[in-house]
């Protein structure tokens, strides 16, 4: 179940490097809990010349996404030579550490999708190494001289789908099944960091497991007038790639590069518009030397927001803590309980109750750990009275 409403303020934020300027923006939609992260490393501490845009959309829960946001590029960051047998080992020992949390959240999952980009000292233009585990997607377009020339689009990366043929093969393999485009009936992605349920068959190796964390590599070269866009799988629920290239490259164009932020603020409220029900998550660089950038963190709301008057109680509540939630989560609470008390809702009222319902989580998360307790001793008690039942039948 989602909002009735959708949550369509955003996050956004630019960085800037001689040659590069990227954004990137974030969008929860109709989601009730934002499950994307990011990582946007522009440059890399340990690699002055690289690069990383990274986007890790969560499934199930934020914690696998989560995860992967503090672990990859801090690991990336740390190989003496950033390729791809590295990047695959980073990825997968990330994963296994996941797996080995003896909490729930190794139950949930994440796809990963990445772009390395390299400055190339021979001729000026950037090596770009694309990355994918799962159904994101890393787009490479130009930015036309003018509105009446097309658009060049390149894929960079495939969707890793139940239904495709080498991985329906390795889920059958494994002892699943694929029903409707989905793993034994739940999962909608063959690839995957986290998502235990279907990597715990302890008699096959990572790699032939239902859901795999194995990336895929990729790699092409951009130049002065190209954009790169890594984004998640929700921008393309309603557009397809051409369409999202062709939107972003225009608006690239019409702005000169002067604040990709806003031309992923753009695209995701065109997604949005188009039919996304998704969170949504993009980066979109541009490469070229770029002066006056806003690099500050800013929060962007839609004008105007849906009429309280007019929604039902329920959905009140649900859009305003959902509104509020996201915000908190970039450090724009504030900003945020502005713009909702200025359209008439409630927000003490709905911070009330997120108050309530947060002590009411952590009264029945410690009651589950009580009883959990109060399960384990028991057990221990009726293994020592068999015990002395049992000797005193048999006395040595």
């Amino acid at each position: 179940m989602g909002l009735a409403h959708p949550v369509a303020c955003k996050a956004v934020y630019n960085v800037a490097h001689p040659g590069v300027v990227a954004g990137v923006g974030s969008m929860q939609g109709y989601r009730v809990s934002m499950e994307d992260t990011h990582s946007l490393c522009v440059p890399l501490r340990r690699h002055p010349n690289t690069h990383l845009l990274a986007v890790f959309d969560g499934h199930g829960g934020s914690a696998a996404a989560q995860f992967a946001e503090r672990e990859i590029a801090r690991n990336v960051d740390l190989l003496d030579v950033i390729e791809e047998a590295g990047v695959r080992r980073v990825i997968m020992e990330a994963d296994s550490r996941f797996l080995a949390e003896s909490n729930q959240s190794c139950k949930q999952g994440a796809c990963l999708v990445m772009a390395v980009v390299t400055a190339s000292a021979a001729n000026g233009e950037w090596d770009v190494l694309c990355v994918n585990v799962g159904d994101s997607r890393i787009l490479v377009g130009t930015v036309p001289g003018s509105a009446e020339h097309e658009i060049d689009c390149r894929v960079m990366t495939v969707d890793h789908k139940p239904e495709v043929s080498q991985e329906r093969e390795r889920i059958v393999n494994a002892g699943g099944s694929v029903v409707m485009g989905r793993i034994d009936r739940t999962l909608a992605v063959s690839r995957a960091l986290g998502d235990w349920v279907f990597k715990s068959n302890d008699s096959l190796p990572p790699d032939e497991q239902k859901v795999v964390s194995v990336p895929e590599f990729t790699r092409t070269t951009v130049g002065c007038g190209a954009f790169l866009l890594v984004a998640c799988d929700g921008i393309f629920e309603a557009m397809s790639s051409a369409q999202v290239a062709s939107f972003v490259g225009r608006d690239l164009a019409e702005t000169s590069c002067a604040d990709p932020a806003m031309t992923v603020a753009r695209l995701l409220d065109a997604s949005l518009r188009s039919g996304s029900k998704d969170n949504m998550t993009c980066i979109v660089a541009c490469f070229v030397d770029a002066d006056g950038v806003p690099v500050e963190r800013r929060f962007v709301h839609p004008e105007p927001l849906p009429n309280f008057e007019a929604m039902r109680q329920v959905d009140r509540v649900a859009f305003c803590r959902a509104y509020l939630s996201f915000a908190e989560s970039y450090g724009f609470r504030h900003d945020a309980e502005k713009v909702l008390s200025s359209h008439g809702f409630d927000v003490a009222h709905c911070s009330t109750l997120r108050k309530r319902r947060h002590k009411g989580m952590q009264m029945r998360e410690r009651a589950v750990h009580g009883l959990t307790i109060a399960a384990c001793i028991v057990a221990v008690i009726a293994v020592i009275m068999a015990f002395t039942r049992l000797t005193a039948i048999y006395p040595t």
